[in-house]
């Protein structure tokens, strides 16, 4: 067994008493798969790969009843997938995440609160070994939107209501593993 150092820490800045700035670096572990049958070492489960993000933000309040949030952020961690020339399903190359996160939240009223938010993502793979995925990590979507609205009666105590919205962006593919006997490809959603 490895011992990790995994370093964390923040910073928060109070702009005004509506409005503060934050900034965040964190490193973590992350598992990095089981390899699929079709590979040439089939359930071995690979090591745990250490990520490191860096965010930047605000977040304050709009209004009286909301509340913005707004960061940038990067992840970085090595990537698994196979290897077309030894058929091995094994760390690949880097990933690296880069984009945006938004969110406004707050009461409507007494009875009706409401979240909104989205994820911008520019994902890029960097290879160490040429794959069929180009430059793309498998299943990391190019956005992601939520819409919550929540009806919490004041007449009934206990009873909630929930709408929920979301929208998942395009992704590069799924992480199912397709074999055909002669090739192995990644599968699409």
């Amino acid at each position: 067994k490895k011992r990790e150092k995994l370093p964390s820490f923040s910073l928060t800045y109070p702009v005004s008493d509506r409005w503060l700035l934050y900034s965040s670096y964190s490193e973590g572990l992350e598992e990095s798969g089981i390899a699929p049958a079709g590979t040439a070492n089939p359930g071995q489960v690979l090591e745990a790969v250490k990520s490191k993000q860096k965010e930047f933000g605000t977040k304050g309040t709009v209004l009286q009843n909301l509340t913005l949030i707004a960061s940038l952020f990067e992840t970085e961690k090595q990537f698994a997938g196979v290897d077309p020339g030894t058929n091995m399903y094994q760390l690949i190359g880097q990933a690296r995440h880069r984009g945006l996160e938004l969110s406004l939240t707050g009461e409507i009223n007494s009875e009706w609160h409401w979240l909104a938010g989205g994820v911008f993502t520019a994902a890029k793979l960097d290879r160490n070994i040429q794959t069929t995925l180009g430059d793309k990590p498998v299943g990391v979507p190019d956005r992601k939107l939520i819409s919550h609205l929540v009806y919490k009666p004041t007449w009934s105590e206990g009873l909630q209501l929930d709408l929920n919205l979301d929208h998942v962006g395009s992704r590069a593919a799924s992480s199912r593993v397709i074999s055909d006997g002669l090739h192995l490809q990644e599968g699409s959603p």
